[in-house]
């Protein structure tokens, strides 16, 4: 499966409901509450993710992942851990800056172009 070109929010998102996810579904206060953002920001986020058949949002707001959002959140969070580690341990920047930059190179480059750079940064003493 090919990974969508999402946002660097589209990706904090997953991540962060990866982390939340027990397949009993998640709720927008949870989510909101993980990403210290506010529920109509995660309402406007869900629908995008929902737009892109990532979720869906079924009654009593429950949010569930589809399997191919699963999936991708499950990647997504393998090569975010890689290069935070890479960027925090090995280059010595700041958590934040690490974070950060993870982010923006999980947006900035294609899935092929990630694997390799995971692939490096792993192999990296």
């Amino acid at each position: 499966m090919r990974m969508q070109t999402l946002s660097v929010s589209s990706i904090r998102y997953l991540i962060a409901m990866h982390s939340l996810d027990d397949e009993k579904g998640m709720q927008c206060i949870d989510i909101a509450e993980a990403l210290n953002v506010t529920k109509p920001s995660v309402h406007g986020m869900i629908e995008t993710l929902c737009n892109k058949a990532l979720v869906q949002k079924v009654k009593y707001g429950l949010v569930f992942f589809t399997e191919e959002g699963r999936e991708l959140a499950a990647r997504y969070v393998a090569y975010y851990d890689i290069i935070l580690h890479f960027l925090s341990r090995k280059l010595a920047l700041s958590l934040e800056d690490s974070k950060n930059a993870a982010f923006l190179l999980l947006a900035g480059i294609p899935e092929e172009g990630v694997v390799n750079m995971c692939e490096i940064m792993r192999n990296t003493p």
